[in-house]
């Protein structure tokens, strides 16, 4: 994924500088900046590879390759990387200015209101400076001559000023009001256009060292461009180094191979149970050449006279003739091999009968 993450940035930055120029020279430059981000992984095994195996002119190209790769593809993702966080902070900084000028108006607002006499609502003094003006002695304000309009005069001129005070107050909160609603749907107001850089510079004040938020924030860009790179450059190497581990070997005692650090299995203990004793058996007296003809014989008169073929097997013939299983069996063992009979074993049993032809 590291790998696909630049080779796409790459490719887009490729583009960008060609398309200024042609849209097809954009095409190009991201093929080749496509082509250059694959092949910088593989580079960078190569030159491990190589200067394992101490192929050392290999590994030198490999290193030439992989620096060039390398060196496009850190400029490609900075410039991004800066040009984002650029773009970033200058829209953050613009909201943030907007919020300042915001807060200010709201506190001059504020500030205007809480000095401002208190006054009736316009509503009210409007009708009285209007009924006064109309009064003969308030029809000559301009040179009062009589001490009723001078009188007169007096009072409008102070209904004049309540009412204005009354306008600017009814100005003023809605100047207040304005500036304190938040919007339900909008961002929240922005304190720092670069959070990041303004934690680390207070991070930095608090352990005695003075750096502004502005120093630290071109540096920034790094840490993603950092990140990429060195996984996108090094991924084949941990792959291969996770998929084929190289166990050390193990030590060897005298140059004989290696040491068995495996304790020796201890002899079994005793057991304490008697050893059965074998009784041996008397031995069978063997049978003589002519007993065997003769049960071959009374076989073969049996089978003939069950109409050649007897089912059941080797007990049946063994009850039938008075003889004991095993004998049995050697009977037929030894008329199958001489083609008197077929003997055919199954599940239900042996089937016996005379051999045809």
């Amino acid at each position: 994924m590291l790998i696909a993450a630049s080779a796409a940035l790459g490719a887009y930055f490729g583009y960008t500088v060609g398309a200024h120029v042609h849209v097809a020279l954009g095409v190009v430059f991201a093929a080749a900046a496509l082509g250059g981000e694959l092949l910088k992984p593989l580079a960078v095994q190569g030159t491990f590879d190589s200067f394992r195996s101490r192929e050392w002119m290999r590994g030198l190209s490999c290193t030439a390759l992989a620096a060039v790769c390398i060196v496009y593809s850190l400029a490609a993702e900075l410039s991004l990387a800066a040009g984002s966080r650029g773009d970033l902070a200058a829209t953050r900084q613009a909201a943030a200015d907007t919020a300042k000028v915001s807060r200010d108006r709201r506190t001059r607002a504020e500030a205007e209101l809480s000095a401002l006499a208190p006054a009736r609502p316009a509503e009210v003094v409007s009708p009285l400076i209007a009924r006064l003006k109309a009064s003969p002695a308030g029809r000559d304000c301009e040179r009062p001559s009589t001490s009723a309009a001078r009188r007169a005069c007096g009072q409008i001129a102070d209904l004049e000023s309540e009412a204005a005070r009354a306008k600017r107050r009814t100005e003023l909160e809605a100047v207040i009001a304005d500036t304190t609603a938040q919007p339900t749907d909008g961002p929240a107001p922005i304190a720092d256009a670069d959070p990041l850089a303004s934690a680390l510079a207070s991070y930095a004040r608090a352990t005695g060292h003075d750096v502004e938020p502005d120093t630290i924030a071109p540096w920034l860009a790094l840490i993603p461009v950092l990140f990429l790179e060195l996984g996108s450059a090094l991924a084949l190497v941990v792959v291969r180094a996770l998929g084929d581990p190289t166990p050390p070997p193990a030590p060897k005692a005298n140059g004989e191979g290696p040491v068995d650090d495996t304790p020796a299995s201890e002899p079994p203990p005793a057991a304490s149970e008697p050893v059965p004793v074998a009784v041996s058996r008397p031995k069978t007296p063997r049978r003589t050449s002519r007993g065997r003809r003769d049960a071959a014989a009374n076989v073969i008169d049996l089978v003939k006279a069950r109409g050649g073929i007897v089912e059941g097997g080797q007990r049946e013939i063994a009850r039938t003739l008075g003889i004991s299983k095993s004998r049995a069996n050697e009977v037929l063992s030894d008329l199958a091999k001489s083609g008197a009979l077929e003997v055919a074993t199954s599940r239900t049993g042996t089937t016996v009968k005379l051999a045809t032809g």
